[in-house]
């Protein structure tokens, strides 16, 4: 995944969607999706929302599509 270098403010909200990465019972790290196009990644490489390159949005929202049920 690649970010746009310039950070956003942080926002108020929770973010749209929540994935939580596990190895088996353990909590590896939280990514939050924010307004389709920002990531906020617990504990990652960043302390703010991150935009994503619109290549990186793209292939997200496929593996979200192929990979949570409705």
């Amino acid at each position: 995944m690649s970010f746009k270098q310039k950070l956003l403010p942080y926002c108020r909200c929770f973010g749209d969607l929540q994935i939580k990465l596990y190895d088996g019972p353990d909590l590896i790290t939280e990514l939050r999706l924010h307004h389709g196009n920002c990531i906020r990644w617990k504990d990652g490489p960043f302390d703010e929302q991150a935009k994503m390159t619109d290549q990186s949005r793209e292939h997200l929202e496929a593996w979200i599509a192929n990979h949570i049920d409705e």
